[in-house]
């Protein structure tokens, strides 16, 4: 045969593909529709709950969340009752089931998942779409009058009164009524989760839980506050120095707590805490409350809070983000309460210096594994003799990994772990029927992290086993560049992560494209995705729900670009808040900058060394430098001499005569005068728009 006759061919086979890859994917438009074979069959469960509809007067629609009633980050399976009626297991989804209709809402980053598993009976609504309406307009639209129903324990205060106020102004309320869900939901449902609760050993806490309850209560005394209510899972587990894995990824329990100004309550099954799990003292019947906790059964909770808000021990302190039930409890007593951001989450914000150490032990124990994990693929990937490698089997390598080089107790976040076309699908995970082998032709991205003995870690990196191509070199230096810009900044006291955002996603942004997740999140001791701090575009939240950076407070920094259909490209460092040492620094303010704290190298091969300037690639040499220092000595004292030697390769400087040429320099290229007019107007207005906000 001859080339013309082979190139026809390849091109044929080609389109056959992209045929079948097409008709994998959910058309609603056609008939009959056609949806990918990892769709769910949820029409018997939405024609049962639409009935149960009829049973309630002038009952326009229900609300259902998947959220359980501490509105936790990772929801449990028993509690996943918006995947139960439309097949959609995303965390961040909010489902409407009016007698005629079924909408299902989630983010951009989860709008592919949702296609794959939601049929075509279900309407999917993503921001980006062009005909997008939030569900609160959506309600405003389809009905003139009636009732809207939802389970006050599984919607937030916030978003109950987002709801209510656009409602109230169109005839329609908002009705809490049983969960309609739970009624018809009998059949294969998981248990609740009952494991036992661990005591945090005293090396890996930062304070005793008696230290931070003392603390708690000097915020409520400066608040004027009698009673603090916590049902923030994570909040709980902190503040009491315990673990445990009701939820998935986040090591916490379920359970609710209340501190008065002389007593402790923890709503918990007790048998659950046992004294060989943790030392703390129980209170007696009728003995002194004043050191010692008051336990109660997690069913206890609704009551003994009624009671408690109707004895008026004065101002009731919880966050809008509790249950709307909690502030039903509260309102139906008459109390006076004020919503904002827990006194635990104001506490443990900022790191104390043995929390520091934890973090930073952490993260090198991490870093080792993901070393010896990126050396490995490399190795597999120049062994064509060698297993096969795909995108869930490289997780289970990167797991004995780290169980290698810590007391590994399990994931810290959903991993991402994707090949070729699919690292263009932001926060990916296969699925039986889309688990790429990953080769040399294309690139590999994962985001993944860990639950240590000691505490969390949360790294990403994209890496190529082959030759990339130009573009991929292109979108990896935006976004090495990105992270880069944010890890460098400088800014004074009063900046919120959503003023620094720009600084990294505006590298994105001159490579023509966006990312739909936050360029960064808060990082804590034990959970990756701590709040309420955040290095995001403005969510319109109040101030007082968010806080300005402060020393000592750990973000990620996670900049991305996403080329739809054919790649993208995800880097994450975590870093701390320190006071910047800048001289020239205006007196009478405190300015801040960052110090990276977890180690890793870049891969050299997609990084465009001349679209650097030079203060770039003197932060790259220098963390290279601290790559090779920190991890070089230790895999030394391990004795694995072949990492050490791969490191060296990897963490090889760049030369400063590869820097991108001054902006004054007439030689210089198109593409370093843009990157280099870039940073300094970003630079500019980041500056100017910092000073209006403080003046």
């Amino acid at each position: 045969m001859n080339m013309t006759g082979s190139l026809i061919l390849t091109a044929l086979w080609l389109l056959n593909c992209v045929l079948i890859i097409q008709s994998q994917q959910r058309d609603c438009s056609s008939n009959p529709p056609i949806l990918p074979s990892t769709v769910v069959d949820t029409k018997s469960r939405r024609i049962a709950l639409q009935g149960k509809l009829y049973q309630y007067n002038e009952m326009n629609a229900y609300i259902v969340t998947q959220k359980d009633a501490h509105q936790s980050e990772y929801t449990a399976d028993i509690d996943m009752r918006l995947q139960y009626i439309s097949g959609f297991d995303g965390y961040n989804g909010i489902g409407i089931v009016s007698k005629d209709n079924a909408v299902l809402w989630t983010t951009e980053d989860y709008k592919e998942r949702a296609e794959e598993l939601v049929d075509c009976h279900w309407t999917i609504m993503t921001p980006d779409m062009t005909d997008y309406v939030t569900p609160e307009d959506w309600l405003v639209q389809e009905f003139n009058y009636g009732r809207v129903g939802v389970d006050p324990r599984f919607i937030s205060y916030a978003e109950f009164q987002k709801f209510a106020d656009k409602l109230v102004d169109n005839s329609l309320s908002m009705d809490d009524i049983e969960n309609l869900v739970d009624e018809i939901w009998h059949q294969d449902r998981p248990q609740r989760a009952n494991g036992e609760i661990r005591k945090v050993p005293d090396e890996f806490t930062g304070k005793s839980w008696q230290g931070k309850v003392t603390d708690v209560r000097a915020l409520m005394d400066t608040n004027n506050v009698g009673v603090v209510v916590l049902s923030d899972l994570t909040d709980i587990a902190w503040l009491f120095n315990l673990r445990g894995s009701d939820t998935p990824y986040n090591p916490v329990f379920f359970s609710y707590a209340i501190i008065t100004t002389d007593s402790v309550s923890l709503y918990i099954d007790s048998d659950r805490i046992t004294p060989l799990s943790s030392d703390l003292p129980r209170c007696s019947s009728g003995g002194s409350t004043s050191s010692c906790v008051k336990m109660v059964s997690y069913e206890g909770f609704s009551s003994e809070f009624a009671q408690l808000v109707a004895a008026d021990y004065g101002l009731i302190w919880f966050e809008e983000t509790s249950s709307y039930s909690v502030f039903d409890t509260v309102s139906r007593n008459n109390g006076d309460y004020v919503t904002k951001l827990s006194p635990v989450k104001l506490l443990r914000v900022q790191k104390n210096t043995k929390e520091q150490n934890i973090i930073k032990s952490a993260l090198l124990q991490d870093s080792l594994a993901g070393c010896e994990f990126l050396k490995w693929l490399e190795d597999m990937a120049g062994n064509s003799s060698q297993t096969t490698i795909t995108e869930s089997s490289a997780m289970e390598k990167l797991t004995q990994l780290r169980r290698k080089y810590g007391q590994y107790i399990g994931e810290s976040l959903p991993t991402v772990t994707a090949f070729g076309s699919n690292t263009a699908i932001p926060d990916y995970t296969p699925v039986p029927g889309n688990n790429k082998q990953i080769d040399t032709t294309g690139l590999y991205l994962f985001d993944s992290g860990a639950h240590y003995i000691n505490g969390a870690t949360d790294m990403s990196r994209t890496i190529h086993l082959g030759t990339p191509t130009e573009d991929q070199r292109e979108a990896y230096t935006c976004v090495l560049l990105g992270l880069i810009e944010l890890s460098t900044a400088v800014f004074p006291e009063n900046t919120y992560g959503e003023d620094l955002d720009i600084l990294a996603r505006g590298q994105i942004w001159k490579g023509g494209a966006d990312y739909p997740q936050p360029t960064g999140h808060g990082f804590g001791t034990f959970i990756v995705h701590e709040g309420p701090t955040k290095i995001a575009p403005s969510d319109n939240r109040v101030k007082e729900d968010n806080i300005p950076i402060q020393s000592d407070m750990y973000f990620s920094n996670e900049p991305a670009y996403y080329k739809e259909g054919e790649f993208g490209v995800k880097l994450e460092v975590i870093m701390r808040a320190v006071e910047a040492n800048v001289q020239s620094l205006p007196r009478g303010k405190q300015y801040f900058t960052f110090e990276v704290e977890s180690l890793m190298p870049f891969d050299h091969k997609l990084i465009i060394e001349n679209q650097m300037n030079a203060k770039q690639i003197e932060w790259f040499n220098s963390y290279n430098g601290r790559v090779m220092e920190d991890l070089g000595t230790e895999f030394l004292r391990l004795e694995e001499n072949d990492l050490h030697e791969w490191l060296k390769v990897k963490t090889k400087p760049i030369s400063i005569e590869a820097a991108c040429p001054a902006i004054t320099n007439p030689v210089s290229s198109a593409a370093c005068h843009e990157a280099n007019i870039l940073s300094l107007t970003l630079t500019v207005l980041f500056y100017l728009s910092t000073r209006i906000c403080i003046l």
